[in-house]
């Protein structure tokens, strides 16, 4: 998704400059055939592209409680607890955000845990269910039994 989203930034402000620089030669866009819009169209595009090279900058601010109800089968969000250990691969996946690792194990029928590192935006997703430990750079969850 961030990647999209970078690359119709690029877009958009790349027609916005080249619409505006053709103009120069004589050359009109329709699309881009006012200064308005083409400032617009760079705006829209200078948005997307941060919004796709940092995913986190929007992402909810938790509130005052430690957990946070992530879904209908995963658990609640143990925000600084890790469960390490008995991953399901060895180099972990990208998520922007815990909600992202939580659905990602939610969807998996091999998860039964997941572990979020914060600042590497990696999601491990368990096979077995680890003990707690704490960490304040991690956000864990276990999926309720069916």
């Amino acid at each position: 998704m961030e990647t999209m989203l970078v690359g119709a930034g690029i877009v958009f402000m790349a027609g916005a400059l080249i619409g505006g620089g053709l103009s120069a030669f004589g050359v009109t866009l329709p699309l881009f055939s006012s200064i308005r819009r083409q400032a617009l169209l760079f705006l829209l595009g200078a948005g997307l592209l941060t919004l796709g090279a940092y995913p986190g900058l929007f992402n909810p601010v938790p509130g005052l409680d430690n957990s946070v109800d992530s879904g209908d089968t995963m658990g609640k969000l143990e925000r600084g607890v890790n469960r390490d250990a008995h991953d399901l691969d060895n180099k972990g996946q990208y998520a922007a955000n815990e909600y992202d690792c939580s659905e990602l194990c939610r969807a998996n029928g091999n998860c039964v845990a997941m572990t979020y590192v914060i600042s590497q935006h990696t999601c491990w997703l368990k096979g077995v269910i680890p003990p707690q430990t704490p960490d304040s750079d991690m956000i864990s969850a276990v999926k309720d039994k069916p």
